[in-house]
C-alpha cells in the first residue's frame, strides 16, 4: 500500500491514514481520520464555515474561511475542510489510541478551497451515490 501511495504522489503517514488515502485514490471517495482524543465531543457535524473562521490544515497552512467553505466540526470547532483536507488540530499521530474515520458524499461544488490543484481535483470528483453507505448508529 505504501508503494502504491508513493506512486500516486502521496506519502505514507500511518496505517489508519494510509487506508483512508488508498480508498480515496481507488474509488474517489474522500475520507478522513481523526484522533478522537483531540475532539471536544463525539458529535461530528458538517456545516458552512462562519465568516472569518480559521482553520490550520494538515499541511500547516492557515485559512480564513467564508460561508462558501464547508467544514467538518467536532460540535464546536472546525476539524477539517469537508472533502478537501483535515485540520492539524485533530490529526492522527503515533500516540493516537482512538482513531475515527469519516466519509461523505459531497457535491463537487463544495471543493472550493485555496488548496493545491491535485487536492481540489480529487475533492471535486463525485462518486456514485450508491457507493456511499449510511453510517451505523453506535
Amino acid at each position: 500500500m505504501r508503494r502504491q501511495l508513493a506512486l500516486c504522489g502521496l506519502r505514507s503517514i500511518d496505517n489508519v491514514v494510509d487506508i483512508t488515502n488508498y480508498v480515496m485514490l481507488e474509488i474517489g471517495q474522500p475520507m478522513h481520520a481523526f484522533d478522537m482524543d483531540t475532539l471536544d465531543s463525539c458529535q461530528i457535524l458538517v456545516r458552512r464555515a462562519k465568516d472569518g473562521e480559521k482553520i490550520t490544515t494538515l499541511d500547516e497552512k492557515e485559512f480564513t474561511l467564508t460561508p462558501n467553505n464547508l467544514v467538518i466540526c467536532d460540535g464546536s470547532k472546525p476539524v477539517a475542510l469537508a472533502g478537501v483536507m483535515g485540520g492539524l488540530n485533530s490529526e492522527i499521530k503515533s500516540t493516537t489510541t482512538q482513531p475515527a474515520t469519516t466519509s461523505a458524499r459531497l457535491p463537487a461544488v463544495w471543493a472550493r478551497a485555496p488548496m493545491p490543484p491535485a487536492t481540489t481535483k480529487r475533492a471535486s470528483r463525485s462518486i456514485q451515490p450508491s457507493w456511499a453507505w449510511p453510517a451505523p448508529c453506535i
